[in-house]
């Protein structure tokens, strides 16, 4: 079954354990104090609605590098993360935070930590784990049986979503999923939060890699699933890594007002890849009318895999698309910034 909706943002942080208080009363406040002193000033005729004009919406990308450790608990995970987002917060305040494809998707291995850091490859980790586990038989069965991914994910970035208030896209895990049949099936799948620390949206895979169909077993989603996002009145398009290639994707996104693709490239950065990579969202904001688009990709490495990519911000001048920023080097963490005024097209 579908999930389109999670639990009071109280509960999730009781589940976590992690919770600091008081980060967002004060940014409330604050909030609160800024818009009552443009009302005093006169400058501010509505509170609520879609933004007037002249205002902006800021997004952060973060070119997340992983690493073994990094998923050692979900205490870690979350306080790297959340110190990420702090940072952001205070020197930035963005209205949104993304992340790439695969950053949630091995918190499923975090059970399994100390079995699979004494590995070598993936392929050594699972035989290690099925001499301990006999449940575990290969990749996929890992995340078929890992039930509480859900609550995960809403315990990790439903609340900080929810402590930051921002729109936090949370990257993609894979997921188990049952279909019309009772057959349950894996799927790669985007999950984007609310300032609330509500599930607003998911989106799965619909183009896989053979990585993923040969050696995870994850299937393909429904392309008619996908729509456009509304985030305090622009409408926002995604699309996951490989999806972005295919100009089937143009008509259904023709109205976004920002089109952001995740990704996480397998294999070596180089010339040849850099090449690879134009063909993807830059090409397709070239054919649509869609003003700006960003890419934010996966580095680092787990085991014997690794990524890298070039994040990049760029925006549709109607006669070309013109790169406004990108990531330093494709194999380190770095943030890209952009403040995208209402109507700016």
């Amino acid at each position: 079954m579908r999930r389109t909706c999670s639990g009071p943002a109280d509960e999730k942080r009781q589940l976590a354990g992690f919770h600091q208080p008081g980060k967002k009363t004060k940014l409330r406040r604050m909030k609160m104090f800024r818009i009552l002193l443009l009302l005093l000033l006169g400058t501010v005729t509505c509170a609520f609605g879609k933004p007037e004009s002249g205002k902006k919406f800021t997004i952060s990308a973060v070119q997340f590098s992983v690493k073994e450790d990094l998923y050692r608990s979900e205490k870690r995970f979350y306080h790297h993360v959340e110190a990420i987002i702090r940072r952001e917060v205070e020197q930035n305040r963005p209205d949104m935070i993304v992340f790439p494809e695969y950053t949630s998707v091995f918190l499923s291995l975090i059970p399994y930590y100390e079995t699979i850091a004494a590995a070598e490859s993936l392929e050594e980790g699972i035989n290690r784990l099925h001499k301990e586990y006999p449940g575990v038989t290969s990749v996929g069965s890992i995340f078929l049986n890992d039930t509480g991914v859900f609550r995960r994910m809403d315990r990790i970035w439903g609340s900080l979503a929810d402590d930051w208030d921002l729109f936090i896209a949370a990257g993609t895990a894979f997921v188990p999923e049952e279909d019309g049949s009772g057959k349950v099936e894996l799927r790669n799948r985007l999950f984007l939060y609310g300032p609330e620390g509500g599930l607003e949206y998911t989106q799965d895979k619909v183009y896989l890699t053979e990585f993923e169909t040969e050696v995870v077993g994850v299937g393909s989603g429904s392309l008619d699933e996908a729509r456009l996002v509304d985030l305090r009145g622009l409408p926002f398009a995604f699309t996951i890594c490989r999806d972005t290639f295919f100009e089937v994707w143009e008509d259904r996104f023709e109205d976004a007002y920002v089109w952001l693709d995740l990704k996480a490239n397998g294999t070596k950065y180089d010339e040849d890849q850099a090449r690879n990579f134009e063909t993807a969202l830059p090409e397709r904001i070239a054919s649509s009318p869609v003003p700006f688009g960003i890419t934010v990709c996966l580095t680092g490495s787990f085991l014997d895999l690794f990524w890298e990519g070039e994040s990049s911000i760029m925006r549709n001048t109607g006669d070309d698309v013109e790169v406004i920023e990108k990531s330093e080097r494709p194999d380190i963490q770095d943030i890209l910034r952009i403040s995208i005024p209402f109507g700016a097209n």
